[in-house]
Parts: C-alpha cells; sequence; structure tokens
C-alpha cells in the first residue's frame, strides 16, 4: 500500500511526431512497476475514477495507471478521426505502449483497460502487436460485426448523444482557433439536454449535431461506424494476448461472441485459454445493484461483485507473472431472477438445450389481451397469421432495453411493459404459467416468418418475464431492418407480400422465471427514439422527410413455423 504520484499532461511523442497527453499515477517506489493504460476520447480528466480499474486504488496496488487523451482529444495534438481502428488508433496504440515500456518507472509489462470506444482502442493496438503488451481488458462491448453496424441506427444514444459530444469538442477547437462558432454551442447543448425532442427531426441529416461545421454528415456517420465494425471484428487471430471481457445484460454492447471469437481463433495459446469474460446485471453507464423496476441484491453493484479485483488479479497474472495470483473462471455470469453469480468453462454452459418454443394464435396476438400464445409444441396445421400497422408517424416508445447510456428518454433496464403491450401495433405471445422454475442462459434468436406491404421495415421483438401479477418485464431484446436481413454490404428490397424468414439475435441473457411466471414474447416495428424510425420508403437513410405506413403479417403454421430459441438450463 504505497503512496503514488501524480504527473499530469505528460507528453508522449507518436512516430509522426504529434504529441499525445496523459495522467499517470504511480506508486511512490523505487522499484519499477508493470503500466495499464486506458486510451480515451471523453477526456481522461474525467476517467480517473474508473470503476472497472480505479486509479489511485490500483497505483496503490502497485500498478502505473495511465489515462491518454487520444489523438485531436482534449489535451492531445492532432486531428481526430472517430473509431479510426484500422488505422490511426492502431499506430498509436503501439506507440503508447511502447513509450510506456521506456519508461525508467515500468518494468516492460504493459496492460490496457477501458470501455465502450476505449474497448476498440485496446483491439485495434493489441492486433499491431506492441512487443511490450502483455493483456486487455475491455469493458461495455463484445458483439459481432452485425452488433457493431447495427449502432448506427441507435438514434437517441449514437447519432444525436454520441455526436454531440463530438461536437463539443470540434466547436471548441474551433472557438480556439478564433473560427466564429456562432450558436452551433447552444443548438448541440439543447441536444444533449434533450435528444428525445431532436430525434424527431428530419430528415435525419439535418440533425442539429451533424449540422456544425466539421462534423460528418448523417451518412458519414454510419459510414464511420460500419467502417469501425470491419476494423475491430474479424481480426480476432491477429491477438496473441489474454482479454479480459466484462459486460452488462442491458448494455447495448452486451454480447459473447467477440469471447467465443478469440478463445478459437487467438493467435497463441495463452490468449485462447486465458481470456475470460463476465457478465453482470448491468446497463452501459450503470453499473449498480439496481437495473430499472428490479433490484438485484448487494453483491450484484460492480464494487461489490468481485470484478474489481478480478481487474487486478488478471493484470497481476499476466504483467507481474504472479502464478499466486487468482486465476478467472472462463465465464462468470450473473443470473437474474436467482440474484446469484455463476462461472462456467463455456457460453452458454454445459448442458444447456437450445429448446423452441413457437408463436400460436387464431390470428388475434395484438395487445397482451390478445389470443397469442407460446408453446413447446409446433403449429401442426393452418393458423391464422397476424397483423398490424406500423405507422412511422405514431411509433412505439422505447422503453426498458438495452441502451448505451441514460442521457436520453430512453432507460435501460426492466420495466413493466403495460404501456408497450397495449398497443394494438405490438403482437404479444405468452406461455402458460410454468410449473417449475426454469432457468435460461444462452444467446436468444427469434426466427420469425414475416410479410410486409412495404419495400423495407423493421421487426423489433422482446423477451418478458410475466410475473403472477402479470407484470411483465423485458429481459433481452433485438432489432432487424429488412433491407440488410441477408447482409450489411449489399441491402435489398423485400417484395410486397411476400413471406420472408427473418433471423434476430436478442443478444445473451441469463434469467431465472420462477414457478408461476410467463415466458412471453413481443413483436413490433418500432422503438423509438433508442432506434431511428424507419419511413417504410426503401430511400438511402436518412433522406426522408415523411414515411408511409406499413401492414405487417407475422405467420405461424406448420409451412411457417415461427420459433424462439431458448437455451434453457437443466
Amino acid at each position: 500500500m504505497a503512496s503514488i504520484r501524480v504527473e499530469f499532461d505528460v507528453e508522449m511523442p507518436m512516430r509522426d511526431g504529434v504529441m499525445l497527453r496523459g495522467d499517470i499515477f504511480r506508486p511512490s517506489v523505487r522499484s519499477k512497476v508493470p503500466a495499464v493504460v486506458c486510451r480515451t476520447p471523453y477526456d481522461k480528466s474525467a476517467r480517473k475514477r474508473d470503476r472497472w480499474f480505479p486509479a489511485v486504488e490500483s497505483a496503490r496496488a502497485g500498478f502505473a495507471v495511465v489515462y491518454q487523451d487520444t489523438r485531436g482529444r482534449f489535451t492531445s495534438d492532432g486531428e481526430w478521426h472517430p473509431m479510426d481502428w484500422g488505422g490511426g488508433e492502431r499506430f498509436d496504440g503501439y506507440d503508447t505502449v511502447e513509450w510506456l515500456a521506456a519508461q525508467p518507472w515500468c518494468d516492460g509489462n504493459v496492460g490496457m483497460f477501458g470501455g465502450s470506444y476505449e474497448a476498440g482502442n485496446q483491439i485495434a493496438a493489441a492486433i499491431e502487436h506492441p512487443p511490450h503488451l502483455r493483456a486487455i481488458a475491455p469493458s461495455l462491448g463484445g458483439v459481432g460485426y452485425d452488433g457493431v453496424r447495427r449502432s448506427s441506427m441507435a438514434l437517441e444514444t449514437i447519432v444525436l448523444g454520441w455526436t454531440a459530444m463530438m461536437a463539443v469538442d470540434v466547436i471548441g477547437k474551433r472557438a480556439a482557433r478564433g473560427e466564429d462558432t456562432g450558436d452551433d454551442l447552444a443548438k448541440v447543448m439543447s441536444v444533449m439536454a434533450d435528444p428525445a425532442a431532436a430525434a424527431w427531426t428530419l430528415p435525419l441529416q439535418d440533425l442539429p449535431p451533424l449540422q456544425v461545421a466539421g462534423m460528418p454528415s448523417y451518412e458519414g456517420i454510419t459510414d464511420i461506424i460500419a467502417a469501425g465494425a470491419g476494423a475491430m471484428i474479424g481480426n480476432e487471430d491477429r491477438i496473441e494476448v489474454p482479454v479480459l471481457f466484462t459486460t452488462g445484460w442491458y448494455d447495448i454492447g452486451v454480447g459473447t461472441w467477440h469471447w467465443r471469437t478469440v478463445r478459437e481463433r487467438a493467435a497463441t495459446e495463452l490468449a485462447r485459454t486465458e481470456s475470460k469474460l463476465i457478465i453482470g446485471p448491468w446497463g452501459h453507464t450503470a453499473h449498480d445493484h439496481n437495473m430499472g423496476e428490479w433490484g438485484f441484491g448487494m453483491f450484484a453493484a460492480l464494487e461489490r461483485s468481485g470484478v474489481v479485483e478480478g481487474h487486478r488479479h488478471f493484470f497481476s497474472r499476466h504483467l507481474r507473472g504472479d502464478d499466486a495470483a487468482p486465476g478467472l473462471a472462463n465465464v462468470r455470469y450473473f443470473v437474474m431472477g436467482a440474484n446469484a453469480w455463476k462461472e462456467s468453462p463455456t457460453w452458454p454452459p454445459p448442458g444447456t438445450e437450445i429448446r423452441p418454443s413457437y408463436l400460436h394464435s387464431g390470428g388475434g396476438a395484438n395487445t397482451a389481451a390478445g389470443d397469442g400464445t407460446l408453446t413447446w409444441d409446433p403449429p401442426t396445421g393452418e393458423e391464422p397469421a397476424d397483423s398490424y400497422d406500423y405507422d412511422p408517424a405514431h411509433p412505439v416508445r422505447s422503453f426498458g432495453l438495452r441502451v448505451m447510456y441514460n442521457g436520453g428518454s430512453t432507460v435501460h433496464g426492466p420495466f413493466d411493459q403495460a404501456r408497450i403491450e397495449r398497443r394494438d401495433d405490438v403482437v404479444v405471445y405468452t406461455s402458460a404459467p410454468l410449473e417449475a422454475p426454469m432457468e435460461i442462459a444462452g444467446d436468444v434468436e427469434l426466427r420469425v416468418f414475416v410479410s410486409s406491404s412495404a419495400p423495407d421495415t423493421d421487426f423489433v421483438p422482446k423477451l418478458c418475464d410475466v410475473d403472477a401479477e402479470g407484470i411483465s418485464c423485458n429481459i433481452a431484446d433485438g432489432f432487424a431492418r429488412a433491407r440488410y436481413r441477408d447482409s450489411w454490404e449489399s441491402p435489398t428490397p423485400l417484395e410486397e407480400g411476400k413471406t420472408y424468414e427473418l433471423t434476430i439475435d436478442l443478444g445473451p441473457v441469463a434469467h431465472r422465471f420462477a414457478a408461476g411466471h410467463c415466458v412471453r414474447l413481443q413483436l413490433t416495428s418500432s422503438c423509438f427514439p433508442h432506434w431511428d424510425r424507419n419511413m417504410n420508403t426503401g430511400n438511402p437513410p436518412g433522406t426522408d422527410a415523411g414515411g408511409v405506413i406499413a401492414h405487417q403479417t407475422v405467420h405461424h403454421s406448420s409451412h411457417w413455423p415461427s420459433l424462439l430459441l431458448l437455451p434453457v438450463v437443466p
């Protein structure tokens, strides 16, 4: 438990001469220590209170903890290129790791940590193979390419909230150069204060933050996200160091794909065997013991869950070579409903059975009061299809969801879905009350046969737990834009009235349904302002000033057996 030394705005030269700056927290000891760095675009001065690997506590435990502003952000020089994980961030990450390793107080062993965008920076650096990089701990991520690419439709949190934060820095730098910024800052601050109001802007290419000089266009934002996804995902066979992934059930970036792919394809046996995954009952920016309307017990909170200690053990093991440091389970996950942490060698846990639960109705599944049911038995003949009209002028509101942050109207977590399930443009399928508890742990998938009158439209499913009093709370959700049903690179329109099978990923979840509870699936075509509204026109994204009503049909018969795949734990 050493006293610590803090240095602010330490200059770190990159290979092209650009100077990046970081704050360094390190023990006041004569011996050399390992360094762990967070490379952030979100202002290093605000990151020292990071909850995953806190600066002061970690420095007192014998690590040099470094927070660096990335290129072109806050105190660092150069020009920022957002999500440049295929280029500049790789090289700056490499140079930062090697600069730290060469410092007289560093023992030559360097790790990386941080969440969300910072997680992408770590993957980018690891792909470039800095010789002194020993381990990385990306949090709040883990989805595959489709999941990252889909973020381009996350209107309130990505296209509005995230770009507004970008715009504030752009405006500040323009003002520092003496440029006239007019009322740009006031416009952007109004968006940050009420992003839900700004979300109604049409066409989307006119969104206020995107009108600031120096900001990308709407098309540019979607291209940036697509390029970032392509650079971050698909290079797992180039990763040589152990990776500790941490995320939460109600985080927009929750996923197991990246961890599973690293375990299968990483370049070294060490990376394949020592990469770990932790999933708690958290959101992207909330990591306490309650989420939404549910409380998960005191041991669910980040500080009491052992996750902080787990990060220190992980870095002790791989940066210090401390074999006495406790090893982490391959997967450590929190089971909602049981309010308990569990460990597993694999995901899903061994013995998990992927069981199909089939959609049924007499053609009247609209609202929770309709006749939609879920059973383990497939349809044996024809069943009347369910239908509803999706009007983009009157979208279903986003309420209770996996989201990025709590700065807007869409709050992450489980909430009573009554306000959603009473709408006629939501079809609902509910199981009979369970005779015994049922635990699920794994990735949930919906395979649904649909047709539409529109050339493009959306489908948004939610998996819910309905208690004995009839309160329905969301535990997982998904999103599909029909034009991308075959690929992101080659969108294709729907043919009016033609039936298509859509496979919609609802992501991973671990949850125990109590005896007497029901399993429920709700399905609709909007979730606004979390996802942008599909105008049902098939026009290029962001260009529509108005939309048309889409007539949607959900089929479930022996010929078109729509089903929900549940990972049931024996």
